[in-house]
């Protein structure tokens, strides 16, 4: 007898414990579901102004691209097709933007016939804006790519057709944006340390990785 009622003291000891020690825990256990809760609302937010602000610059870049390849196209020297006036041309305008890698002209076979950096025959008919160029008559938008003229760069492609009064193509122009220039947006985001940026175009290449990691993450390489 002596021994049950041991035993029962015993357990309604525990239960007391227990019932003593449940808020505590209760607290902590709610305390650590919200800061998990606004560590993750914390994180969405950055996430979504640096989407929000990679997304605002590639607009901007990409309409850069057009009006000066809209206007260039318009020029007489380059629909006339001459060369070192282009050059000339082309030089100026690389000189104004240092995001710019190159700027090219080329014919319809793609073969670049004049440029604002230095080339060898070098042909881009099978680039993706360059055929879009071609097939829409207007602004293309191209992927990624290692530029082939001049130096070889990750790079990120335009194009604009050169069009005779007819509205017929003569040429294309192509320009090249430096990927680079990704990484100043990095700065603004307020993730947490040891985060990890990353952004493809619509194949899946990686066009760009923060921290950089060449050797398990390289750029141009499928995610």
């Amino acid at each position: 007898m002596n021994f049950l009622s041991s035993g029962s003291i015993r357990i309604k000891l525990a239960l007391l414990i227990i019932l003593a020690v449940l808020p505590g825990l209760t607290i902590l256990l709610y305390s650590g579901l919200e800061q998990r809760r606004l560590s993750i609302e914390k994180a969405e937010h950055a996430v979504s102004m640096l989407t929000h602000a990679m997304a605002e610059a590639q607009n901007e870049t990409a309409l850069t691209a057009r009006q000066t390849l809209s206007v260039l196209a318009l020029l007489p020297g380059v629909q006339a097709m001459d060369l070192p006036a282009c050059t000339e041309i082309f030089q100026a305008v690389l000189a104004q933007n240092p995001n710019c890698i190159n700027i090219t002209l080329l014919d319809l076979k793609g073969d670049v016939v004049a440029a604002a950096r230095p080339f060898t025959d070098t042909n881009l008919a099978d680039r993706k804006h360059v055929q879009e160029a071609l097939k829409t008559r207007g602004f293309a938008v191209g992927e990624y790519i290692l530029s082939r003229v001049s130096v070889e760069v990750p790079a990120f492609a335009f194009a604009m057709p050169v069009l005779n009064p007819a509205g017929n193509p003569r040429a294309v122009l192509t320009m090249a944006v430096n990927l680079a220039s990704f990484s100043r947006f990095h700065d603004i985001s307020h993730l947490p340390e040891q985060s990890i940026v990353a952004v493809t175009d619509h194949q899946g290449l990686r066009l760009f990785y923060y921290p950089s990691q060449e050797q398990t993450n390289p750029i141009g390489q499928p995610i």
